[in-house]
């Protein structure tokens, strides 16, 4: 046998030089056209055989399990589920923390002021000019029904107060009407704004009990997903996400 493959080509000569002592006889056919194939040749098909297993293993190892995937990707579900959760109860809770800064502006309180010595105060400057009020407008009332009497005095007929049929120097008050009518105006206000600032105080009790409840059901909820992700047993699934 020639031990070397020849390229044939059409209306070309070539020569080569061939010892046929160089190569001995049983090493000259070449391997690719005998059928019975070297020891290493065999060696070599059966380590690509043996790799090409292994690789087929590996990969069958690493095949999702069904039942393992569907567990991890409801785990993963789940998980989102709290996150939204979490997430919608940090809106609200920031959502009536904005109520509270906006009712507390409202009343003119700023954030540096103590809430209830503010409110105490401002409470008790309300109710002390209601009643310098209502103690003026009392004065007023009597001063308009001496007004009203000294009208009707006549000579030599009795007061209807005092029984004196003399008058020499009867009551002549200016603008009582005018003063009783300011004053009466002026405690409206004085009383809606009382109403206002008792209603502002519900309000705010309101939105403190609120934001005291929806702070508790935020920290259960992270309690929760942190005591949910210590369930997590799936090491090959860490750092994967599922849609």
């Amino acid at each position: 046998y020639y031990p070397q493959s020849v390229e044939l080509r059409a209306y070309w000569n070539v020569e080569q030089s061939w010892d046929i002592y160089k190569t001995a006889i049983d090493q000259q056919k070449p391997n690719a056209i005998k059928k019975n194939k070297p020891k290493e040749k065999k060696k070599e098909e059966e380590n690509k055989k043996i790799g090409l297993e292994s690789l087929i293993k590996d990969k069958e190892s690493k095949r999702l399990n069904p039942v393992e995937f569907s567990a991890v990707r409801n785990w993963f579900w789940q998980k989102k589920n709290t996150d939204d959760a979490i997430a919608q109860l940090n809106g609200e809770y920031n959502e009536l923390g904005k109520q509270k800064q906006d009712l507390l502006a409202s009343i003119g309180i700023s954030a540096e002021e103590n809430i209830e010595l503010f409110l105490q105060d401002k409470f008790a400057k309300l109710q002390k000019q209601i009643q310098d009020c209502e103690n003026k407008k009392e004065k007023y009332i009597i001063e308009q029904a001496l007004c009203r009497f000294s009208e009707k005095l006549e000579d030599n007929k009795p007061c209807p107060l005092c029984g004196s049929i003399s008058h020499p120097s009867p009551v002549n008050l200016v603008n009582v009407d005018s003063h009783l009518n300011q004053i009466n105006s002026q405690l409206k206000s004085l009383e809606t704004d009382l109403k206002s600032l008792e209603n502002s105080i519900k309000d705010l009790n309101l939105i403190n009990k609120q934001i005291e409840q929806k702070f508790k059901e935020l920290e259960n909820k992270k309690a929760e997903l942190e005591a949910y992700e210590e369930q997590f047993v799936w090491s090959k699934y860490k750092g994967k996400t599922f849609k």
